[in-house]
């Protein structure tokens, strides 16, 4: 009998309520770090925003190791440059939790 892998899980389609959330945070004037607590959600992440002086703006991490993880920038968190226009302004670190975090998501929320 040969050996089957098990199939891959299918991605879920994104949860555009959780895109919502984000956007009514935005109108509704919230600060960063509750902005950034509405995108983790939508992306099934921890995440960290830091500015270009490497200054902490905001964290939506699970736990306070994770939160030290993302700031040490360990082997699987993910670091994405935030840019206006072609100047570097920001990073955004995250790490998702069971799979990567839905690509076209990940395009709108950064």
């Amino acid at each position: 009998m040969a050996d089957r892998s098990p199939e891959p899980r299918a991605r879920a389609a994104p949860d555009l309520a959780a895109l919502a959330a984000i956007t009514d945070a935005v109108e509704d004037g919230a600060g960063l770090p509750a902005i950034l607590r509405a995108a983790a959600r939508a992306l099934d992440t921890s995440l960290i925003l830091i500015d270009r002086s490497a200054t902490v703006l905001a964290v939506a991490a699970r736990s306070p190791a994770d939160e030290r993880s993302l700031m040490r920038d360990a082997d699987d968190v993910t670091t994405i440059d935030l840019k206006v226009a072609d100047v570097t302004v920001g990073k955004l670190r995250m790490r998702a939790f069971e799979q990567p975090a839905d690509a076209s998501l990940l395009r709108l929320v950064t």
